[in-house]
């Protein structure tokens, strides 16, 4: 009986025992797990951490090489962008047929005149399109010189100004197109009836033209002259006033060289002074084929 009774407290005794140490070893397995998991959680952030630095790192380091290559774009040698021109007015706008050399004016925005890139004046029409001699004043104002022989007949010009690469030689920009026209010219003071001859065969001498009208003026500053005009050329032939109603002009065998059909008219009125000269109506000169021999 005693026996058994010492059995039962030492296994109760034991019972107790195993019962704390499990409870010891769950409570020290517990501390463990949450030992581990701060621990994993402070390497979560570490990791975080470090990502973000790096991720921060490669921002940096790409902002950099951008503005490198930006910097690096800043000293080439490429032009910058060019503004575009613009034509607002030209003036004159028109001109009689058979007109001398006239000087235009335009005015606008955009042009330029220094360095490779510069700005030109181009006469357009069906038949012809052609660069006029330009004088660059400023930015906003160019002059440009139409050759008689694109005054020859009445015609609806259109100008324009390019801005051209004249080392690359490539347009750059065109502006808009302002009209130009040539129009029938006036009645004139001084009229022309006939010339005689009207034709000479290619190759000729100099040859003596005869004229009849009226009007012709023969003094120093009020004078005639006879003009021979073709659509390459304007030359001003050496001329002899006889009277009002007659003059004799020399065509030089320069003039006679090729075929062609001139126009001959009279440019009345002081050279060197302000006013315009007098324009007559114009009467046509032929230069033939010369015979086969």
């Amino acid at each position: 009986m005693t026996t058994r009774r010492v059995r039962s407290v030492e296994e109760l005794s034991n019972g107790q025992s195993r019962a704390r140490a499990g409870s010891v070893l769950s409570s020290a397995r517990a501390a463990k797990s949450r030992a581990q998991a701060r621990a994993a959680a402070r390497i979560g952030s570490a990791t975080h951490a470090l990502d973000r630095e790096r991720v921060l790192h490669t921002v940096v380091l790409l902002m950099a090489v951008s503005g490198s290559v930006a910097a690096c774009s800043d000293n080439t040698n490429e032009p910058p962008p060019q503004e575009w021109p613009a034509i607002r007015s030209i003036s004159p706008f028109n001109a009689a047929a058979g007109s001398s050399d006239l000087t235009i004016t335009v005015t606008g925005a955009g042009f330029l005149g220094t360095g490779p890139i510069s700005s030109q004046v181009v006469w357009h029409t069906i038949d012809t399109t052609a660069d006029l001699t330009t004088t660059v004043v400023d930015s906003a104002q160019l002059t440009a010189v139409v050759p008689a022989a694109l005054l020859f007949d009445t015609v609806v010009a259109q100008v324009h100004v390019e801005t051209r690469d004249r080392v690359e030689g490539i347009l750059l920009r065109k502006s808009n197109e302002v009209a130009f026209a040539v129009v029938p010219a006036p009645p004139h003071l001084v009229e022309l009836d006939s010339i005689s001859p009207t034709s000479a065969v290619a190759g000729s001498p100099d040859l003596t033209l005869i004229l009849a009208g009226s009007g012709f003026r023969g003094k120093p500053h009020n004078r005639s002259t006879v003009e021979w005009s073709t659509k390459n050329s304007v030359t001003e032939l050496a001329t002899t006033f006889v009277d009002s109603t007659r003059i004799t002009a020399i065509v030089p065998a320069a003039l006679l060289r090729d075929t062609v059909v001139a126009h001959v008219y009279l440019l009345t009125g002081d050279s060197m002074g302000d006013l315009p000269l007098d324009h007559s109506n114009i009467l046509e000169f032929t230069v033939t084929p010369a015979s086969p021999d």
